[in-house]
């Protein structure tokens, strides 16, 4: 199967000095060490330990199921890394070793992966491709205890991270000079999973009738009866596009605000946004004291007239402040204890919205923990004659199972209609000359997602200034890079029946079903239950004013993946 991946490349720094310094079994010892350790966090990432060479370890994002953002999560992985390995030098048994420090490696690219039969037999697969070998000859060039990443890998990570430009290397077997950034930290202020390198801002399309559902339920928030709206659509649609113009457009700055981003990293951390958006309310950060900290909370405390003992503790104990000591004498279960703190919280956010109007924005609640989601829904049983508005995102596929509020309303996002995808078009293509046919094409493939429309633009653009670029090979061009992951991780979601998306890809957009079913039978693929799969996940649907016979892809950019993850013998 051809497809993106992201390649970590992780090994021990000095590792010659330290085989020659130490006796064999203690050095096989601290490698099985280093490698239980390096495994366990790839996994916690979502990645697939593809093999172990020597002391190595290699890591696939993306294989041998996609999943959304695999270069950031290899980013991430790669700093827990290094951040586990410098604890692991801390432990009681490792004293009086010499310091294990690691380097890694990480690059993004098109593999080929190859399992079962035709395989070594002292290996599971094997992986052929630029990215493997790249992120092995990145880690050879990294500092002791550094992560450096290509390119490639970089741009796709986005603002997520602050890195260092270490310039230009000639690697080995590489012809051309290779870029390498190092990874310095996580940026403080990117909470939602980044924008790739060298997006700018477009224009805000159309959605005027849902910017108007929304003034309407700040109006009545306004008058003290709180609101909340729930808003629905596929990825890429405009959900946060949505809220964020509503916001810069009809919000007085002196509002309060807050904002809930959850994260696929956090979906098993307990309230774990809701902190976040505490310490970013009360202007702290990991780094501060522990005196600076119970400044900035004592002066909360004041402000949302937190006056029981026990529930300030508990807002302190939040926050990672609150005495040990005091917190036991406190008696109560860890069930208890979450529940109270989820009061504690809700009634800090009350609080808020009583002396001046509120906006609380909660994103991405697919990925929301359960704690983090009982906390939205005892704020809507709770606040209702406060001056709130909130406004939640969802994916569709996520289904609350929130009772009924009269204060909560439903809101789905559809797609652009072609005159606005051309609209969207002009706005972001205004600079460039593109054939009328390529606008078109543009148009049609991107369907009316705006996310895909951009990125499908940019990536045109991007090959309109490569040398004897020509209208054909402009019409002619693979699935953006940005767009890989995110596509081929709904395709893999498919389980069994990504095979017959495949196939039903080979025939082009659209097609027939019988001629679909009959080679479908030939393979030994259950051809009636999985397209009932692919019509229910909405990846094809029946051709407008055609018979039951034809379907077509929903999203031309799903056939071209599909089509494109198939090997080409």
């Amino acid at each position: 199967m051809r497809k993106q991946v992201t390649v970590l490349f992780c090994d021990i720094a000095g590792y010659t000095e330290r085989a020659a310094s130490i006796d064999p079994e203690e050095l096989a010892e601290d490698v099985r060490e280093f490698q239980r350790t390096c495994a366990r966090i790839a996994h916690n990432f979502k990645g697939h330990v593809s093999s172990y060479q020597g002391d190595g370890i290699m890591v696939l994002f993306g294989h041998p199921h996609a999943s959304e953002f695999s270069p950031e999560r290899a980013a991430r992985a790669g700093m827990a890394m290094v951040r586990e390995v410098g604890i692991l030098n801390q432990q009681p048994h490792w004293h009086g070793k010499a310091p294990l420090t690691i380097r890694v490696g990480i690059a993004t690219g098109l593999v080929v992966v190859e399992n079962g039969p035709g395989v070594h037999a002292d290996q599971s697969e094997q992986i052929f491709g630029n990215a493997p070998i790249l992120a092995a000859r990145l880690q050879a060039i990294a500092a002791p205890n550094s992560v450096v990443v290509s390119l490639r890998t970089r741009r796709l990570v986005g603002l997520t991270f602050k890195f260092r430009d270490l310039g230009r290397f000639q690697l080995k077997g590489f012809i051309k000079t290779v870029n390498a950034w190092q990874i310095l930290h996580e940026r403080q202020l990117q909470k939602r999973p980044g924008k790739p390198l060298g997006r700018r801002s477009v224009s805000f399309i159309s959605r005027r009738q849902e910017i108007r559902q929304l003034e309407r339920a700040f109006e009545t928030a306004n008058f003290g009866f709180s609101r909340f709206v729930h808003i629905q659509g596929d990825p890429g649609i405009g959900k946060t596009r949505l809220v964020r113009t509503f916001e810069k457009s009809n919000l007085d700055q002196k509002i309060h605000r807050i904002r809930i981003n959850c994260s696929p990293y956090y979906q098993t951390s307990v309230l774990k946004p809701v902190q976040d958006e505490c310490l970013r309310w009360l202007r702290l950060s990991e780094h501060d004291d522990l005196q600076t900290r119970q400044a900035s909370v004592d002066w909360a405390l004041g402000v949302v007239s937190l006056d029981a003992v026990e529930r300030q503790l508990l807002f302190t104990e939040f926050l990672d402040i609150a005495p040990t000591a005091a917190l036991q004498e406190l008696d109560m279960s860890a069930e208890e204890k979450r529940s109270k703190t989820i009061g504690v919280l809700v009634k800090v956010i009350i609080a808020v919205s009583q002396n001046q109007s509120l906006l609380l924005v909660a994103e991405d609640l697919h990925w929301a923990d359960p704690s983090t989601l009982e906390l939205l829904e005892r704020l809507m049983d709770q606040a209702k004659q406060d001056r709130m508005l909130g406004l939640f995102t969802s994916r569709p596929h996520f289904r609350p199972h929130w009772r009924k509020y009269q204060s909560l309303s439903e809101m789905t996002l559809g797609g652009l209609t072609p005159a606005e995808s051309r609209r969207l078009v002009e706005s972001l293509c205004a600079d460039a000359h593109l054939p009328e046919s390529l606008k078109q094409s543009l148009v049609r493939k991107s369907d009316g997602v705006p996310l895909y429309l951009e990125e499908c633009c940019f990536n045109a653009l991007s090959r309109l200034q490569q040398p004897d670029s020509k209208d054909e090979f402009l019409l002619d061009y693979n699935v953006p890079e940005t767009l890989q992951d995110s596509l081929n991780a709904r395709l893999d979601q498919l389980g069994s029946a990504r095979a017959l998306a495949q196939l039903a890809a080979s025939f082009g957009e659209s097609f027939s079903w019988s001629h679909i079913d009959s080679i479908a039978r030939q393979n030994n693929i259950d051809a009636d239950n999985e397209m009932d799969t692919l019509v229910a996940e909405n990846i094809l649907v029946l051709e407008n004013g055609s018979s039951e016979d034809r379907l077509r892809f929903r999203h031309l950019l799903f056939q071209e993946a599909a089509y494109q993850s198939l090997l080409i013998r």
